[in-house]
């Protein structure tokens, strides 16, 4: 048995790549854009969370009962609000910090609540 562990850094490049690519346009290729810093099944693994978290739009293909390829559209209002918070990396490295006390790898949920209190943390100090 194969245990996949949610990479959230891989989920934060995943949205990263989605926020840069125009609108009416799918992204055919993120696990071959993303080769350079993750293997394929971690990629395809973080496209599946986002897409069952509804965090973007994404149509899934299979082929002989093997998944063939994610086409990503546009980050889900969810997405877009994950993203608006994680996009710094000020912010990112501090939810990162937090997220290896607690194991290395976290729901996307836990991710969002992370992220929310370190923005709001970060701009009470300010």
């Amino acid at each position: 048995m194969i245990l996949l562990l949610l990479n959230n850094d891989c989920v934060r490049d995943i949205l990263s790549e989605v926020a840069k690519q125009p609108m009416n346009e799918f992204i055919n290729d993120m696990p071959e854009r993303l080769s350079h810093k993750y293997k394929s099944d971690d990629v395809n693994y973080a496209l599946s969370i986002l897409n069952e978290e509804n965090c973007i739009h994404c149509d899934v293909y299979y082929g002989n009962d093997q998944l063939i390829m994610y086409s990503v559209g546009t980050m889900t209002k969810k997405g877009l609000d994950l993203y608006s918070k994680i996009q710094s990396d000020t912010v990112w490295n501090k939810v990162k910090a937090k997220i290896k006390l607690l194991g290395g790898s976290v729901s996307i949920n836990l991710l969002s609540s992370i992220a929310t209190n370190v923005v709001t943390s970060l701009s009470s100090s300010h």
